[in-house]
């Protein structure tokens, strides 16, 4: 399962990772692999003294792969691929392409309660759904991946929306993702929406916002789905 992720953007999705594994193919056709740090300037990635074994299938064969692991094995992985060139004590890669990626959930239709384990199994930031791919959970940007690889943060489309409701307080945004989440990964992600509304409805009724999230997390943290 593989998102696409706009060059222009590559900067921005970057700072929620930190260590990549770089990967380099000699005449051989065996893969080299090392990990490494990058530094991103005028939309080059930069890494500080490459190895002789790098440097020598760089060479031969300048396209190369960096992957960015995430920190939470349920997340994307950061893919790009790109073209190599030594500079001084420095590889610049000019990257090509760039997708975030994880593995598809288990595909099942027997029960419903299957379906929500296959979907409680995986975290998915950002998850697929219609034409726009929704947040991803675990970035510090809270940002949207669209399907064409745009990426902009949650604030515009919030404002849109409160804008078109006449709602003059769009406060508690960052507490409806994270409950989200929460329901996304305990229970099932099509309970999520689902979750947010009724809270929704419950705060309406006058309850404090904060207390109906904690209430709604912890059941969502014990739940069992019955056989």
């Amino acid at each position: 399962m593989s998102v696409k992720v706009a060059l222009q953007q590559l900067a921005e999705t970057l700072t929620q990772y930190r260590f990549a594994y770089l990967l380099t193919v000699g005449d051989d056709a065996r893969s080299h692999v090392v990990a490494v740090t990058t530094t991103m300037t005028d939309d080059t990635l930069l890494i500080a003294g490459p190895g002789r074994r790098t440097r020598a299938n760089l060479a031969a064969h300048p396209s190369v792969t960096l992957v960015w692991a995430p920190a939470d094995p349920r997340d994307y992985s950061l893919i790009v691929d790109g073209v190599g060139s030594l500079r001084g004590d420095e590889l610049a890669v000019a990257p090509t392409r760039a997708v975030l990626h994880r593995p598809a959930p288990s595909q099942t239709t027997t029960t419903v309660v299957a379906a929500s384990r296959t979907a409680s199994s995986c975290r998915s930031p950002p998850t697929p759904h219609t034409v726009e791919r929704r947040r991803v959970w675990s970035g510090a940007t809270r940002s949207t991946v669209r399907e064409d690889g745009v990426v902009n943060t949650l604030d515009e489309w919030t404002q849109a929306v409160a804008a078109e409701l006449g709602l003059t307080n769009a406060a508690g945004r960052d507490l409806v993702l994270d409950l989200a989440r929460d329901v996304a990964h305990n229970v099932a992600r099509p309970a999520a929406p689902l979750t947010t509304y009724l809270a929704g409805v419950a705060v309406g009724t006058g309850q404090d916002a904060s207390d109906v999230a904690a209430r709604i997390t912890r059941l969502a943290e014990g739940w069992t789905p019955q056989e």
